[in-house]
Formats: structure tokens, C-alpha cells, sequence
């Protein structure tokens, strides 16, 4: 690989790749980017329990303000959109003293926010499935981004250059 993928240091449960170095950072936005290129890639991986109980949370939509900052970011939920449509998942968040409380959140509502958080933070939300498909979605996600990041480094740097060279030739004209 012709980069190395930042892992946010409050990643519990991070990605292992073969032949992917990996350096534990603190980002600002998401669980994985790359290194020297974290204020424009991020991916913010979630497990269905996770996603499920963090959904209608503000810490959620914060982390999703900072992810619509980035310009190539998205959320990966290691779990099939079915699962929460469909009221086949039934969230159990722990409660003090070793109970649980069980999520009153339906399947119609958890797709309503999902749908409520895509259309104000237009961040994708991808549901990869499972957690091997949620690896590999995001190994090639970060692939493909950098390969934008640096094809808009270079643009950027071409379109600079001529900048530079148009305002000679203007100088000189003056001159």
C-alpha cells in the first residue's frame, strides 16, 4: 500500500488489514482514514448495537456534523438495512444495577432518522451487511479516496501554477 491508515486511538474494535500498516491517532472526524490526509477522508464504522442505540443521540448527529465537514466520509453500519427495517432487531441497552431496557425504537422509526440524517448531513450511510463486508467496504472506500484526494492535490497544484503564470504574464505586460 502506498499509504498507511490512521485508526482513531477510541476505536474499540478496529480493522486488521493484511499488509496494511496501521498507526493509532486521534482524529477529528471518524474511526479510519489515511495518514496525512485526515481532514479529507473519514469512515465512521458502526456495529448494529452501536448504530441502533446511538441513532437519535446528539453525540450521533455531532459525529455526523464532522463527518459532512470531510469531503469524502461516510458511516459503515456492519449490519443489512433489512434488519432494521424489517423490526427484526430488538436493541437492549444496559441499565444500572444489570438490567436492560429494551429499545422503543421500531424498525419504520430507526429508517425515518436514518433517512432524517442522510437528507440534513448528506453523509452516506452504508449498510454493509456484516462486519468482514464493513472491512472490506471500508479498505476499498479509503482506496478510492485517496486516490481522489491526490488527483485533487494535483489539480489543485496545476490549476495554482497556471495562477501563478497568468499573473506574470500580466506583470510583465505591465511592465
Amino acid at each position: 500500500m502506498p499509504y498507511a491508515v490512521a485508526v482513531d486511538t477510541r476505536e474499540k474494535l478496529p480493522y486488521e488489514w493484511e499488509g496494511v500498516e496501521c498507526k493509532s491517532v486521534t482524529l477529528g472526524a471518524g474511526d479510519y482514514s489515511i495518514v496525512g490526509m485526515e481532514t479529507e477522508i473519514a469512515v465512521e464504522r458502526k456495529s448494529l448495537d452501536d448504530y441502533w442505540g446511538c441513532m437519535g443521540k446528539r453525540r450521533f448527529r455531532e459525529c455526523l456534523k464532522r463527518l459532512a465537514a470531510v469531503a469524502h466520509s461516510c458511516v459503515v453500519v456492519e449490519a443489512d438495512s433489512g434488519i432494521v427495517l424489517d423490526d427484526a432487531y430488538l436493541h437492549k441497552t444496559p441499565e444500572r444495577g444489570g438490567t436492560e431496557r429494551v429499545s422503543r425504537i421500531t424498525g419504520r422509526i430507526a429508517m425515518s432518522i436514518t433517512r432524517e440524517h442522510l437528507a440534513r448531513f448528506k453523509v452516506p450511510i452504508w449498510f454493509a451487511g456484516d462486519r468482514e463486508r464493513g472491512q472490506r467496504f471500508t479498505q476499498k472506500f479509503l482506496a478510492t479516496s485517496y486516490g481522489m484526494v491526490l488527483a485533487e492535490r494535483k489539480r489543485d497544484e496545476r490549476d495554482r501554477r497556471r495562477g501563478q503564470d497568468y499573473l506574470a504574464e500580466l506583470t510583465r505586460a505591465d511592465g
